[in-house]
Order: structure tokens, then C-alpha cells, then sequence
């Protein structure tokens, strides 16, 4: 699913009116005709009270108010809020402001926050709240009576839509910087936006509705937004039907390396995702001290012990047997559970220095990239990095909160700067790519927010590598299917009691729901 770009979107409008020559108000009518149809067609019940709309004065505030004349027309009570003078209202929005007038729709000109305060008795409890304040042109922070009359409609009990995008949001990097309407729905139109989907924008947004405008088809399949959705149907047509005469060495051979004593678990739940996303074989090479519990607790799974240091951390020496048994696998996953010591650092050089076959590195196999960055040179077009936001920060040489309030343009940077696929965890995991295309995710949840998930998805991915899926689809494939096995998950225990583990075993139901996809 494409993603736009607020000058995208503007561009997609005015090649309509000016190639095509579909008015703007056809445009706007069509707007408030599809929202007054999603209202009515799935949520109804709003429409049992007085509905109020906030209208600011450009054309979100246009589309408002064709909005109230659809809904009177139709018998519903509505009620206008004009965040600004009659007068000052140009354009399109100018022609339905002077219907409504001529309709007698009631309209409020609240052009202060005590007119605001005076409505608030009328408004609070009853019904819905249409906001139509800013599009997605807004560039900084509401300021002023904009400001006041975001403020005053969270602070209201009433059920929120909001037209295009929340009021208050960023549409192209997701950022708020100030007051934004917290929306129970959000009904957009044409294409969805990058905010819809990026964090903390997201958090905003609540259920989302896409209609259709009539913006040309051919003006959006030309469209190269370089930013997409993933969607459930594009994911299940990457993934390959099996071969009835298959055999384990047609799955490939995936080989986990990690684990230090006090963290066996992470590379083990690695090599059991990996098994479970479908590789043919999987062997977890971790040092010796801990090597003969993991093969006593996953009789699938091959070992591999690797010498080991005084504190039972992988030893510089291990590379010298490990690389040769490397040579002829399809894929290595590094870092779960590997500690940061100088001699697994110098393992860890060794073993990127070595491999040929396509690697996946997380946990801390990041933070040895990230105190010797000069290895990153090295990874051109043969890794996917996993980073969460503090692992993001290190590599970077910046903060989290930095990372956060620009995951997309900080994981397209890095991509962009080592040549290899970024993989941004967290809510909306962003998978960026050298060439300057990315990907947001659109499954799992907050329960997903807990220790060892991140080694999951590393064996997920490892898995598609070893199946020989490449960098992009590998990573691809690999978050949408890990975020679905964990709302399976959720949806069958709860957010709240989530573990990796259920994530794990939730993996065959969620292939099983891509594989529905293909019928």
C-alpha cells in the first residue's frame, strides 16, 4: 500500500484538476460524500446524536463542511464550528460555506477561547466530533486559537473522526510537535499517508478508513511514493509453494551464532524461529559451557560448541574451527545472547570478515558494530541489521528519542550509508533499503514488548535467508510474519502475558493466515 507525502498528495490533486480535469470541488464533494458513508455504513451509532464539526479555513475545513451538508441533508442534527472570520474562508471551501449558510445550518464562529469555553455544555456527550481543522499541509506546531480548539476536543468525552489526518500531525515524518487531536477514526483520502503509519503519529490516528475520491487510477499506479504499507496479500504471494518431492537440503541450512553464559536463551529462541519459519536445518553454535543444555532442551536443532573465554563468552580462537564449518551454509544469524568483550569482539570481525552467505545481525552483535564501525564497510549488500531505537541510537551516534522522532529518515540514512537493509524495531518497524525505498509494518502489538521477541524475529529472518528469499524479501516476509504470530498470540492469551515463546508457537497459524491469502 502506497504511502504519500504531503507534496504527493497535493501533486496527485492538481494533475486531476489540471491533466484530467476533475474540478477541486468534485474532489472535495467526493470527500465528504465517502466520509458520510463510512460514518454511515460502519458506525452508525455516532450518528444517533448531534454531530459537531470543527472546520479551520483552508480546504480540510472545506471538506468539513461539505461534510455537515451531506449530514443535514440526510436528517442527522450537525452543527458547525468555524475556527476563523466567514469572510477569510476562499476557494472551494468559500462555495460550501455559502450552502451551508443558505441550508441555515447553525455555525458557531469561535474565533476566541471563550467562545470555545461557551460551547462546551452544548457539545460535551453529544455525539460524534468531526474534525476538519488542518490537512496534511500543517508544518509546525498549532499555535494559538488552533492550538485551544485542539486542546478543548481531546478534552471532550465525545467520539472524534478526524478528516484526512488528525489535526496537529506531521503527515510526512509522523512528528507531533505540539497539540493533536487524538481521533477514535481517521477517514483519508485516495492514498494513505505516511503518518498513518509512523509513531508516536500512529498513536493518533485510531481505526483507519481509506476511501476512494476519484483521483485518476492511472495518476496513483504511476505514483512512486518509495514508502509502502505492507500488506497481508503482498506478503503471502513472496512466500514459495513446496516442492512435493522436497527434501531438508532444498530448505537450506541456517547457522545461529550467539549465547554467553546467563543468555543461552536468546540464540536457542532464534534457532527454534528459524526451524519454525521453515529452514531445512538449523545449528546454533554457542560456547561450550552452555552448549550441552541446548542440546538436551531443542532435539530439532544441531550444535556447534565454540571455544570460550573465562567468563564463558565466546573466545577470539572459536572463529579459527567455526569459519570453515560456515563456508557452505545459506545463511548466519549473530549477536543473540554474544556479549561485547574484546575477544568475541574480535571473534565477531573474524566471522563477518570470513562469510560469504547472507547474514542477519542483532542484539549485541549491533553494539560490536557499533564500537567498531569500520566493520560496517564490510556488510555491503549481504546484511539485514535488526536494531531496536538504543541500538539504532549507538550506531548512529545519536539518542533514542532522536531515532524516534525519525525512525523512517534515520533508518533510510543508515541503509542508505552501510548498503544494506535496516530493519527499525518497534511499533510500525520500519524496513528501509539501500536504494532508498522503505517498508512499515503493519502487524503486532505493545504485548510484543518483551525479552527475546527481537531474537525471534532474528530467527525468522535468518530462516528466509537460509531459503534463499534474499535481504529485502527475507526482511520483508520476516517482520509482517513475526508481528502476526505475535497478535495471533495476543489474541489467544492477551497483550498483557505475552512471552517470545507464544510468539514461537504461534508461527504455524500465521502461515497457515498467509496461506489463506493465496487460495
Amino acid at each position: 500500500m502506497k504511502l504519500t507525502t504531503s507534496q504527493e498528495m497535493r501533486t496527485l490533486d492538481q494533475r486531476s484538476i489540471g491533466e484530467y480535469g476533475v474540478p477541486g470541488m468534485v474532489l472535495m464533494e467526493n470527500a465528504a460524500f465517502q466520509t458520510v458513508k463510512v460514518l454511515r455504513e460502519k458506525y452508525g451509532r455516532l450518528l444517533e446524536g448531534k454531530v459537531f464539526i470543527f472546520c479551520g479555513k483552508g480546504n480540510n475545513g472545506g471538506d468539513g463542511l461539505a461534510i455537515a451538508r451531506h449530514l443535514a441533508n440526510s436528517g442527522r442534527g450537525v452543527e458547525i464550528i468555524l475556527l476563523a472570520e466567514p469572510g477569510s474562508i476562499q476557494g472551494d471551501a468559500a462555495i460550501n460555506l455559502n450552502i451551508v449558510q443558505k441550508l441555515g445550518i447553525p455555525i458557531h464562529a469561535a474565533t476566541g477561547p471563550e467562545k470555545l469555553l461557551a460551547l462546551a455544555g452544548r457539545i460535551s456527550g453529544s455525539g460524534l466530533v468531526i474534525d476538519a481543522i488542518f490537512g496534511t499541509g500543517l508544518a509546525n506546531a498549532p499555535t494559538g486559537l488552533f492550538k485551544d480548539a485542539i486542546e478543548f476536543i481531546n478534552a471532550l468525552p465525545n467520539q472524534v473522526l478526524s478528516v484526512d489526518i488528525p489535526s496537529g500531525l506531521n503527515s510526512d515524518t509522523g512528528r507531533v510537535d505540539g497539540p493533536c487531536v487524538h481521533a477514535n477514526i481517521t477517514v483519508t483520502f485516495g492514498l494513505p499517508k505516511r503518518a498513518h503509519f509512523l509513531t508516536p503519529a500512529s498513536n493518533f490516528v485510531g481505526r483507519l478508513e481509506v476511501v476512494d475520491i476519484s483521483i485518476p487510477a492511472r495518476l496513483i499506479e504511476k505514483l512512486d511514493t518509495r514508502v509502502e504499507a505492507m500488506e497481508r496479500e503482498e506478503i503471502a504471494s513472496l512466500l514459495r509453494p513446496l516442492p512435493q518431492d522436497s527434501h531438508k537440503g532444498n530448505f537450506g541450512h541456517l547457522v545461529v551464532v550467539g549465547g554467553s553464559e546467563g543468555k543461552g536463551g536468546a540464540p536457542a529462541m532464534a534457532a527454534l524461529s528459524g526451524l519454525r519459519s521453515g529452514a531445512g536445518l538449523v545449528t546454533l553454535a554457542v560456547p561450550r559451557k552452555i552448549h550441552q543444555s541446548i542440546e538436551t532442551g531443542l532435539p530439532e536443532v544441531m550444535s556447534f560448541p565454540l571455544q570460550e573465554t573465562e567468563d564463558n563468552s565466546i573466545a577470539e580462537g572459536a572463529a579459527k574451527k567455526l569459519v570453515p564449518f560456515l563456508k557452505d551454509k545459506n545463511a548466519v544469524a549473530l549477536g543473540p545472547g554474544i556479549r561485547t568483550n574484546p575477544a568475541t569482539g574480535r571473534f565477531f570481525r573474524e566471522i563477518v570478515g570470513n562469510v560469504t552467505c547472507p547474514l542477519v545481525i542483532d542484539a549485541d552483535g549491533l553494539n560490536i558494530l557499533a564500537k567498531e564501525k569500520d566493520i560496517l564497510t564490510g556488510l555491503k549488500g549481504r546484511a539485514v541489521l535488526t536494531p531496536h531505537p538504543g541500538e539504532m541510537a549507538r550506531l548512529t551516534d545519536t539518542t533514542a528519542q532522536e531515532v524516534q522522532e525519525r525512525r523512517l529518515e534515520a533508518a533510510l540514512e543508515l541503509a542508505e550509508k552501510i548498503g544494506c537493509v535496516v530493519v527499525l524495531k518497534g511499533a510500525g518497524t520500519v524496513i528501509a533499503l539501500p536504494d532508498g525505498r522503505a517498508f512499515i509494518n503493519t502487524t503486532g502489538n505493545p504485548g510484543m514488548a518483551t525479552a527475546g521477541t527481537g531474537d525471534v524475529l532474528t530467527g525468522i529472518i535468518g530462516g528466509f535467508l537460509a531459503q534463499g528469499h534474499g535481504l529485502e524479501n527475507s526482511a520483508k516476509i520476516g517482520v509482517f510474519l513475526h508481528g502476526l504470530a505475535g497478535d495471533i498470540a495476543a489474541g489467544d492469551l492477551g497483550e498483557r502475558s505475552l512471552m517470545a515463546g507464544d510468539v514461537i508457537r504461534a508461527i504455524p497459524k500465521a502461515f497457515q493466515r498467509l496461506a489463506k491469502e493465496t487460495l
